[in-house]
């Protein structure tokens, strides 16, 4: 009787032991991006982007075909080559692109699958990825790919800059302690998130408790400092008319040479009536803050002779 239940003991042992055992070595689902542009005079970034956690036999990789806030279809995926597959002991996948931007990789439920890549950026747009010695945007529609059915899922950004570039700009949160390393919430954050590196300007003004940055990649073209304080006028005047600010912080990226676009402001007033129709008090809030500071930067560039700052980027949390 004592040897039965000394066996019976033994084996429950044996098997909690098992159980400790194979949860230790469960790896949690997580996604990590390492972007590389190391020589920007070719114009090609590295991407790669390492998936742990998912132990699926195939696992299909889609690189977006538009970006937020530009009203057509892209084809970003035509400037991706030398696509690679492995696990995380260097072992290679087979792997074959079954649509003009979908990559499906025989993932054999490895625990960790690393995909890499090389995108061809040279284009001078907002919606495009550009790089060259002087600075890189990185467009995130453009450049990130992401897990198929994985885009709710939280995701880091780890740069690694040009030596001689000096500030990276971006509203995606900063990992703390790690450099150079950011975190979005999802991909629709992270795709929402442009990311400017070089050597930038940058300057910041706080009103009702934000903070307001702006990144100015030229501002020896212009008096900068008084602009951004401009800027805060406008800012302080629209805040004053509602009441409040309906966003945590926001980041404005100003570069290249193009003139101002009443396209946004057209479509914000739509949807300001829209949300004035539906009765939605936050969007109308929202709706009104935004117009208001694109009329009033509007008109601040040409009473400033500034009609030519270029692109103006505002990424916001809200």
């Amino acid at each position: 009787m004592l040897k039965k239940q000394f066996i019976t003991v033994v084996s429950l042992c044996v098997c909690l032991l098992s159980g400790f055992s194979s949860s230790a070595t469960t790896i949690a689902p997580r996604m990590m991006f390492k972007i590389g542009m190391e020589d920007p005079a070719t114009h090609y970034y590295h991407v790669e982007l390492r998936c742990e956690g998912y132990n699926k036999a195939k696992l299909n990789f889609k690189l977006p075909a538009w970006t937020p806030g530009y009203y057509w279809i892209m084809d970003f995926a035509k400037n991706v080559i030398r696509f690679n597959a492995v696990t995380g002991d260097g072992k290679s996948l087979q792997w074959d692109k079954v649509d003009k931007n979908n990559w499906e990789v025989d993932a054999d439920k490895a625990d960790v699958v690393i995909i890499s890549y090389d995108v061809f950026a040279n284009r001078h747009s907002v919606a495009d990825p550009f790089l060259d010695e002087s600075h890189a945007y990185i467009s995130p529609a453009g450049i990130f790919m992401h897990p198929e059915g994985k885009l709710s899922e939280p995701v880091t950004v780890m740069l690694n800059p040009y030596q001689k570039w000096s500030t990276t700009s971006t509203g995606l949160a900063r990992v703390n302690g790690q450099q150079n390393t950011n975190t979005a919430a999802d991909f629709d954050e992270l795709y929402d998130s442009p990311i400017y590196i070089g050597n930038q300007q940058v300057s910041s003004f706080v009103v009702k408790g934000k903070t307001h940055t702006v990144a100015i990649a030229k501002p020896e073209l212009f008096d900068a400092k008084r602009m951004v304080a401009d800027l805060q006028k406008v800012v302080t005047t629209a805040t004053d008319l509602m009441g409040d600010i309906p966003y945590k912080d926001i980041l404005s990226l100003l570069w290249g040479q193009v003139t101002a676009d009443w396209n946004t402001a057209i479509l914000q007033l739509f949807f300001l009536l829209l949300s004035i129709c539906l009765k939605r008090s936050h969007l109308i809030n929202a709706g009104y803050h935004f117009l208001l500071m694109n009329i009033f930067i509007y008109t601040i560039s040409r009473l400033s002779g500034l009609l030519h700052w270029g692109p103006l980027i505002m990424i916001r949390k809200i």
